[in-house]
Formats: C-alpha cells, structure tokens, sequence
C-alpha cells in the first residue's frame, strides 16, 4: 500500500540506504501515476531527482506527466535533462532519439536544434553534426539571429575545418550582414585555398577586398573572376552603381572614392579610374600615397594594353603613359616620413611593376624588397622577387 511504502522509504532513509529508499520512492510515483495523482506522482519525481540528477526513471516519468498534462515547455525541458542523463550513462543512440523528437515536435525550438548538434557532435556523428549546425546557422539567419548563426557557423568549422560550405556561410554572413570585413575575408581565402576555382567565395572575397581597399588582392580576384566567366560584368557592375551612389551624396569621401576608382580600374575602364583618383588627390593629403599608387598603376596597365595592341617604342602614347605612372609614384614618394610606412606598401609593389615594364630589373627588386621591409609576409611582393633574375 501507499502507507507501508512510505514507511520503507522513511525507514532505508534513516539506515542510510539511499537507492532503496529511491527504488520505494519511484514505486510510489507509479502508483499516484496510476491513480490519476499526476501532481503528487510529479512531486515524488522532481523529489527523486533532486536526490539523484541521473535518475532515468525518474526523468522519463516526469516527462510522461509533463506531456500527459500538455505541459509544452516543461516537457521540453525534461526532454533536454533527460537526453543528456542517457548521454552520460553512455546510452548515446537514445539520446539522440530524444533531441531529434524535440526537434520534430517542435521545428522553430532553435535552441533544440543546438542540443541536438551538440550531441551529435559529442557522439562522434562528425557528417550528422555537421549538417545540423550549417541548417541550424541557415535557421538563425532566417530568423535574425546574426550572433547565433556566426556562434554555429563556427562551430561547424571548428568541427570541419575542411568543410568548403562552413567557412563559405560564416564568410558571407560576417561581410554582407555584420561588414567585419577582415574576419569575413579570411573564410573565404580559407575556402579558395579548399577550392581555388569556387567562384561564389571570389565574388565575395572580391567584394572583401574592395572594401577594405586592398588594391592588390582585389585586382588579382578581379582577373580570376573574369577568366573564369563567372558573371563578373554583373558583379563589378553592381559595385560601380553602389560605389557611385555613395560618391553622390559625398562628394568628399575619399574611400568611397578610392574603392571606386579600383573597381573601374577592374573592370577595364582606367581612363575614368585614373580621373577619379587624381582629382581625390587633391582633396585631402590622408590617403594621398595609395590614390597617387593606384594612379600610377593605371598608367602602367594602359601603357600595357596601348603595347598589346600594337604600339611601338617610340610611340609618344604609350611612352606618355609610361612618363605620367612614374610621376604619380613619385608624387606619392614625397611623402615618405609624413605618412606611416603601411600606406606605401602597395605603392611600392606597383612601383617595382612599373620598373619592370620598362626592363629594369634592379630598379624592380629594389621596390620589392621596400615592400618586404614593410610587410615581411607580401605575398605578392615574394612571389615577384623570386621571379627576377638580375
């Protein structure tokens, strides 16, 4: 009976027999169960568990009665508490099951979604896991939750770091919806290193570079886009209408300028860039050194070109150009000690392509190593030294 129980219970309590008295407790539970006593029976298992959290019977009849009841939100917590009981009593497959009916149940649950991913990943479902976190993030985002989705997003590379499609949507989330450029370029220099020709990660890592102003990453991204036909015209076409509507209502904003001109100067169009970037450069002494570089590299590009389609030595034109890039480098040069040494990194490296279009190699290793001796880890500064042979 209910009374000779409870008399057991209060008897192996007091001898200190506390799995007995828990045993005879959930016996009790059972029977107010059955009785229809769902509040006394909820009493005697939240007592249990009080006692001992890792009671799983004690979890699952409180669950029953939360459900029994239609008590959404206390069911759903059970159903966490209880699956992360199994999990630590090694029942893993069950505690899955658990999470994925959460889940079922309850389809906009973001936060059961996370338990399940993390208890997949805790299992050693690595794939399962990984596609959990990629459409939880997808959910988050859906549902605007930046923070949530960029915490799963990283999640899923911590969990891959080989996984093309985790560094792709953290990538393009942290530069189109957060705008931390830098964080957001990295992901996807993470993904071309994975899959060099994935032309959705550099169109955004071409749209990261242009804004941050990275003149060399950007028109080396440019080239691959447009070699690889992978509808750049649209793409540098929608930077230009944005650029140029930010340029109208400030006619002064010298980085909207300056990203404006490298955009032009991308898409081919390096009379108007050379225009916008000389007429910036009267405006304000900032960032003079980098608009007179990108100027200079203009000239040499359209000397370049002026000499692929026929030009000759001699040709006043294309000497012309040649004689206007070496001004600009020198303008910008005049201001070596009044600007710091990071703005003349990329006036260097276009200086040391400028010597070498004119064949003098010394004078193109030297600007190289400037550049190194700026930023020891250039790239693209490395990568022309090692070619020249002097």
């Amino acid at each position: 009976t209910v009374d000779e129980r409870q008399i057991l219970v209060g008897l192996y309590t007091r001898l200190d027999r506390k799995e007995k008295a828990l045993e005879v407790e959930m016996e009790l539970a059972s029977i107010f169960f059955e009785k229809g006593d769902l509040d006394e029976s909820a009493t005697i298992c939240a007592k249990i568990i009080s006692e001992d959290p890792k009671h799983i019977r004690a979890h699952q009849k409180l669950l029953e009665i939360h459900t029994r009841t239609g008590q959404k939100d206390k069911a759903k917590e059970e159903s966490r508490a209880l699956a992360e009981v199994l999990a630590q009593d090694n029942q893993l497959d069950s505690a899955i099951e658990m999470l994925q009916n959460l889940v079922k149940a309850n389809p906009g649950d973001l936060s059961a979604r996370s338990n399940l991913c993390e208890m997949l990943e805790r299992s050693g479902f690595t794939g399962r896991a990984l596609s959990e976190y990629l459409s939880l993030g997808a959910e988050c985002e859906k549902h605007g939750d930046l923070d949530g989705a960029i915490e799963t997003y990283r999640k899923a590379v911590s969990l891959d770091h080989a996984s093309v499609d985790a560094h792709l949507l953290l990538g393009k989330i942290l530069l189109e919806k957060k705008q931390d450029f830098p964080a957001g370029v990295r992901e996807l220099q993470t993904v071309c290193e994975l899959h060099p020709n994935h032309t959705d990660a550099l169109s955004l890592l071409w749209f990261g570079y242009v804004s941050l102003g990275s003149a060399i990453p950007a028109l080396e991204t440019g080239a691959m886009l447009r070699r690889l036909d992978a509808g750049s015209a649209a793409l540098f076409s929608k930077a230009k209408e944005d650029l140029e509507q930010v340029v109208r209502k400030d006619t002064s904003n010298i980085q909207a300028l300056y990203k404006l001109a490298l955009v032009y100067r991308v898409s081919g169009d390096l009379e108007l860039a050379i225009r916008i970037l000389q007429s910036a450069a009267k405006k304000v002494p900032e960032n003079v050194v980098k608009l007179y570089g990108l100027a200079g590299h203009c000239f040499v590009e359209s000397a370049r070109m002026k000499k692929e389609r026929g030009g000759k030595e001699g040709d006043s034109d294309w000497e012309s150009d040649l004689f206007a890039a070496k001004a600009q480098f020198q303008k910008a040069l005049q201001y070596k000690g009044k600007r710091p040494d990071e703005d003349f990194l990329e006036l260097h490296y276009f200086f040391g392509n400028y010597h070498e279009a004119m064949g003098q190699k010394n004078e193109a290793l030297a600007q190289y190593q400037e550049a190194l001796m700026i930023d020891p880890d250039h790239r693209y500064s490395k990568e022309k030294s090692a070619t020249i042979e002097v």
